[in-house]
């Protein structure tokens, strides 16, 4: 099976890339990636297509036309090159999406940690009769989508949720984290958290931390602010005297220069989460889907302030595994202390599942049978 695997640029979706990438290879399948990462990938031996004219890999731009018509211009024209028996694609990219769909290529797409659109015409139909928040985003996603098809002068297609979901759909989850497991369409797969991270350490972070010596610490990854207002600044503040605070500004559109900054305090734009979350007492994130899972993997209590992009879903999920406490960025700090003294945890069944679902090969062998 030769396999084109298009993924974005930010750790949260490359990794995961990587991680399937990875496994499809030992099975014995030819990867090619469509990624401007190239220096990491060709590090590890995958081949990458990437050109100037392919556009942003920035999930930030997912959803601008120009940016879904770069990307399909592009691929169209290196398919020669990749000869590809499957695309596999994120859920947010509607470039590659198009592609496998014009050019008549099996599809499989990665999700995220739960359902961000529906899946299927019955879960469309179940989702607006209750009224969730992923009808809301479906509706959102075929706007974006006429207009990104306008752009490319494409003639009108029928679309559903199905052509969204392709025909094999790999949700980041297992079946005891996801609350509608019951509902899913049999082309959704479980594929585990898909855990990776570069290997090799982090000479600064191994500096604080031993510095930190006994001092608890608390891991901070926040994301794009939009209208919700961060969470950082006060709970840094907060924070810092008692614990050793460790901010992760990859995804953050805030200044670093507004963080509380001293000793107790290390502020990096990528922090490995497998060195620091096994050190762990907190964390707080946005409850994007890899921040959501190593909490999960490693066992760390966790407060999550959902700021959209399908966050409050995953944030419910949690809650609901009894891992995670739920606060707006204004309640943060009263929602850390809380979280402090309750030393929540997730069953010891449900990191396990995790962890052995992306081991497993399900998610191999359900694309193995499109290719």
């Amino acid at each position: 099976m030769r396999v084109l695997l298009c993924t974005l640029s930010s750790p949260g979706y490359l990794f995961a890339s990587i991680r399937l990438a990875l496994s499809l290879r030992e099975r014995g399948h030819e990867v090619t990636f469509f990624s401007d990462a190239t220096e990491l990938l060709r590090d590890l031996d995958f081949p990458c297509l990437f050109g100037e004219a392919a556009g942003s890999f920035d999930p930030g731009d997912w959803f601008r036309p120009e940016t879904i018509a770069a990307h399909f211009d592009a691929l169209t024209g290196a398919l020669c090159q990749a000869r590809p028996t499957l695309l596999l694609t994120h859920q947010l990219m509607l470039g590659p999406l198009l592609t496998a769909r014009q050019q008549g290529l099996p599809l499989g797409v990665i999700g995220l940690a739960a359902p961000m659109f529906p899946l299927s015409g019955e879960h469309l139909e179940q989702a607006r009769l209750t009224g969730t928040r992923a009808a809301v985003r479906y509706t959102q996603l075929l706007d974006i989508f006429d207009r990104a098809t306008r752009v490319l002068s494409l003639p009108p297609d029928h679309v559903s949720p199905e052509y969204f979901s392709g025909e094999v759909f790999l949700l980041r989850s297992v079946p005891e984290l996801e609350l509608e497991a019951s509902v899913l369409p049999e082309h959704v797969h479980y594929a585990g958290d898909l855990w990776w991270e570069p290997p090799g350490g982090d000479e600064n972070l191994a500096r604080f931390l031993e510095r930190a010596q006994e001092r608890p610490v608390v891991y901070l990854q926040p994301g794009r602010t939009f209208d919700e207002g961060s969470f950082t600044w006060a709970l840094t503040c907060d924070l810092k005297e008692q614990y050793a605070v460790i901010i992760d500004t990859f995804r953050s559109d805030e200044e670093e220069e507004t963080f509380s900054t001293d000793g107790n305090v290390l502020i990096q734009p990528y922090i490995p989460m497998g060195l620091v979350l096994p050190r762990a007492t907190l964390m707080v994130s946005h409850s994007h889907t890899t921040a959501a899972l190593a909490g999960l993997r490693f066992g760390v209590p966790h407060l999550v302030v959902p700021n959209g992009s399908g966050t409050e879903d995953i944030a419910q999920r949690l809650v609901a595994a009894g891992a995670a406490r739920c606060a707006q960025a204004s309640g943060v700090v009263a929602g850390a202390r809380q979280v402090l003294g309750e030393h929540l945890r997730a069953s010891p069944s449900l990191r396990t599942a995790l962890q052995a679902g992306a081991a497993s090969g399900g998610a191999c062998r359900a694309l193995e049978a499109l290719g």
